[in-house]
């Protein structure tokens, strides 16, 4: 993605104390950052983009309607993933003040190559293995208004893009954020930027910031290759989260739709799951009263078995419909505000997925 950026002294000044002080840490991947971010439902054409270091509220940027940003940011988080280049910038409009979301890699597949220095008497090895050490990138944001960068993440790659594009996902009011249901008519979604109508519903904004490149590389062991290709899918229709409840309630869209034996769809009906070897078990073992007292180990690796399962359910879905997962476990760390807070992870769809090339 090539973009026109216009810089202020302070975007070089400030990069400089930002790689002077990293330089200075001792563990340089031994601890790092947790992001979270938040879009506010929109408001007369404005929506907040809240951005959380580790649980703490460090930035509020405003996206206006009139220079919509998160097609674009949809496509900058493609960039990141695709690693082609170390260095990923993209630039927020917010009619005044300009706001720059900066990720570069320090650690990267592509590149074969770490900046992390070596302990005493032992070299680096700058084979990078993709199953056994995850990419590291370092996130800041320069805000114009203050002519600073007000905070910097060092982070996994794969957790920070997920962190904003299944935020992205849940600002439309998919399954996970019915409240949300009306939002269209406040945002007034289009192509070619502020425009009213019908047309614009939130699926329509839904497809539009969908990434099969990104839903492929959140649960996946490697890094994304020349080799690595989707097929063309047919638009989405609904949304369904798989989040167990008490009382036989397993499905949800607006509401409860559907059992560890039967989803009910608005757009496709009734879809037996009576198939999936396990499920029925899996949900017992939550229904029972004696889950409350699970321990942190026993929790990890039932959410585990879960997320199995729901790639076996996504398999029987129709390609229009999206599956959610809420494995809250994995994310008990990150917190917004006082209250633990994170996104239902979506289920690749395989199907959409081109076998490699030999």
């Amino acid at each position: 993605m090539i973009m026109e950026l216009e810089y202020e002294n302070g975007w070089f000044a400030e990069r400089s104390r930002v790689y002077k002080e990293i330089s200075e840490r001792k563990d340089l991947f031994k601890k790092l950052d947790s992001t979270f971010f938040y879009f506010t439902p929109p408001d007369a054409g404005w929506i907040d983009m809240e951005m959380y270091l580790n649980g703490k509220k460090r930035l509020t940027c405003d996206c206006s309607v009139v220079f919509d940003p998160f097609v674009e940011m949809t496509m900058w988080l493609e960039d990141i993933v695709k690693g082609i280049q170390l260095e990923h910038t993209m630039r927020i409009d917010c009619e005044g003040r300009e706001v720059y979301l900066h990720y570069e890699m320090l650690r990267a597949a592509n590149f074969g190559f770490s900046v992390e220095r070596p302990e005493p008497g032992k070299e680096i090895v700058h084979d990078y293995d993709a199953n056994t050490d995850p990419e590291i990138g370092l996130f800041f944001v320069y805000d114009s208004d203050t002519d600073s960068i007000p905070f910097y993440a060092l982070c996994e790659t794969k957790d920070f893009v997920n962190s904003i594009y299944l935020a992205l996902l849940a600002l439309c009011g998919n399954c996970y954020n019915t409240q949300r249901s009306d939002f269209a008519k406040e945002w007034f979604y289009g192509p070619n930027g502020y425009r009213s109508g019908p047309k614009w519903d939130n699926m329509t904004f839904y497809n539009d910031i969908k990434s099969h490149l990104i839903e492929w590389n959140i649960r996946s062991p490697y890094c994304y290759g020349a080799d690595i290709s989707f097929r063309r899918m047919p638009k989405i229709k609904e949304t369904v989260c798989m989040w167990c409840d008490f009382g036989d309630a397993l499905f949800w869209g607006s509401s409860c739709c559907g059992s560890a034996d039967s989803l009910w769809t608005d757009t496709a009906g009734e879809i037996k799951l009576d198939s999936i070897e396990g499920l029925r078990e899996w949900y017992d073992e939550y229904d029972d009263v004696t889950s409350l007292n699970w321990t942190k180990k026993q929790d990890k690796a039932w959410f585990e078995r879960g997320f199995s399962l729901a790639q076996q359910v996504r398999k029987l879905l129709p390609n229009t419909i999206d599956l959610f997962y809420y494995d809250w476990y994995p994310q008990k760390k990150v917190v917004r505000g006082e209250f633990g807070a994170h996104y239902p992870m979506i289920v690749f769809n395989e199907k959409c997925l081109l076998k490699k090339k030999n």
